[in-house]
């Protein structure tokens, strides 16, 4: 597919949601090393108050996350209007971007099942 050409308005949005989604992968990563501690710390008994800590850590840094998105309605709809349209360098960052977001994030659920799994066999004595 050649590239399209895309107005001002429509480059300037795709540019603006690339630095979202390359902001929120850096933040992905982050909560996924504190998920690792996390993990770590329940795994070897740590002090609940540093658990309770990192979770704190982690929800700030979700809602952190969620209030950015908020003001990218407009740039959203513009990339779902034209992310099958194009195979433009752009799009193609903006791909790859949300790609390597969705691992990370499948990492961190990931991480998170194990804290649970380990917080429920702590909790039943095993």
């Amino acid at each position: 597919m050649a590239p399209m050409s895309f107005t001002v308005a429509e480059r300037d949005a795709l540019n603006g949601l690339l630095g979202l989604y390359e902001r929120e992968r850096c933040m992905y990563a982050e909560i996924l090393t504190l998920t690792k501690r996390q993990v770590a710390a329940v795994r070897t008994g740590g002090d609940l108050e540093d658990i309770r800590g990192i979770f704190e850590r982690k929800r700030t840094m979700l809602d952190m996350i969620a209030n950015m998105e908020s003001g990218f309605d407009g740039a959203k709809a513009v990339w779902e209007r034209l992310r099958y349209a194009t195979d433009d360098v752009l799009c193609v960052r903006i791909k790859e971007c949300l790609s390597q977001l969705g691992e990370l994030i499948e990492d961190v659920l990931n991480l998170e099942a194990e804290t649970d799994r380990l917080f429920l066999a702590a909790a039943a004595g095993v």
